[in-house]
């Protein structure tokens, strides 16, 4: 096994706080046939520093230099050359157990896997979510496997917990329109074209929740409509025998947009959640969604459109008892 190449994409722009831990818990891993690209996308601190004097350190390490364009366009350049046999994602301010590649990659040989991913662990400043953990092994088809990732149930959206066959990613890149669930739309992709994925839901990877990150900064349009984009891109595309989960994410996605508060000096996107308010009314109105909601989905649906002050509150409430504020991870 030792002979297979692992490519490891880092994209790193201004988190000169984590970046040292993120790359040496790669550099640790008990895999060491590792090509280690870090993309500095025009970080204005000392991230690009301690990439290039971590790169003399370990061979492996192969730093890039580039102009501020976003981190899909950063992944895109670690795509474009990567060698591996194998491709895996890291953010730059996470950090990976030290037998995360060894294990993602026996599976994916003794599975024949085109994907190879793990279970994920949420790291808050005061605190650590896991997400079941539970030490359950899946091997899907491509249909089960696409199912589960749009269900986002068990199978996690995101990139970084995941290993990629190399053919399976082939000409494949990351869509730079799209900031917000472009990793959703990327393994979109990459699961309808593998044959096979395994699962095995061990927290390798380990996901910190910052205050500045990318999840939890200020709303923008991004944040607003490029979860829905996506979803309506994935739905011209899918068998009906799913639409009805890409349905309900959407709707999912219009409650959210819908309880949102927003500062009302903000017309663009003010006018941005009138119209996407307007839209989860009619469907409300229109009796599409009985079907596939319980009452006490369609209740919660009902307060996001007609009272999302009301919503926000009792969300409020319910995420003080249980330590949750969203009824769906997105």
């Amino acid at each position: 096994m030792m002979e297979l190449l692992i490519s490891v994409i880092v994209p790193a722009y201004n988190i000169e706080n984590y970046i040292e831990r993120s790359i040496r818990s790669i550099m640790n891993q008990t895999y060491s046939n590792l090509e280690i690209i870090i993309i500095d996308d025009g970080s204005t601190d000392a991230t690009g520093t301690i990439i290039d004097r971590l790169a003399k350190e370990d061979q492996r390490i192969i730093p890039i230099h580039k102009k501020n364009e976003g981190v899909s366009a950063a992944r895109n350049t670690g795509l474009d050359i990567a060698k591996g046999e194998y491709i895996g994602f890291v953010d730059g301010d996470d950090y990976i157990g030290e037998c995360m590649y060894d294990h993602l990659l026996s599976n994916a040989i003794r599975y024949k896997a085109d994907i190879s991913h793990c279970g994920y662990q949420m790291v808050f400043p005061n605190r650590i979510d896991y997400y079941y953990n539970t030490g359950e092994l899946l091997v899907q088809d491509n249909y089960q496997g696409v199912y589960d990732l749009i269900k986002a149930d068990k199978v996690e959206p995101g990139l970084c917990n995941k290993l990629y066959r190399r053919e399976v990613i082939g000409g494949n890149r990351l869509d730079e329109r799209i900031r917000i669930n472009e990793d959703l739309l990327f393994n979109y992709f990459l699961f309808k074209k593998s044959s096979k994925s395994v699962f095995e839901d061990i927290p390798f990877y380990h996901y910190m929740v910052r205050d500045n990150s990318a999840a939890t900064s200020s709303m923008n349009i991004h944040k607003m409509e490029d979860p829905l984009k996506v979803i309506h891109i994935i739905s011209k595309l899918e068998e009906e025998n799913i639409k009805f989960l890409l349905e309900k994410r959407y709707t999912y996605l219009l409650e959210k947009v819908s309880s949102m508060r927003i500062d009302n000096k903000n017309c663009e996107l003010k006018e941005v959640q009138r119209r996407r308010r307007i839209e989860l009314c009619n469907l409300l109105s229109s009796n599409r969604l009985k079907a596939n909601y319980s009452k006490k989905e369609m209740l919660q649906l009902k307060l996001a459109a007609y009272f999302p002050a009301v919503y926000r509150l009792l969300n409020y409430i319910y995420g003080s008892m249980t330590g949750s504020r969203n009824r769906y991870k997105v």
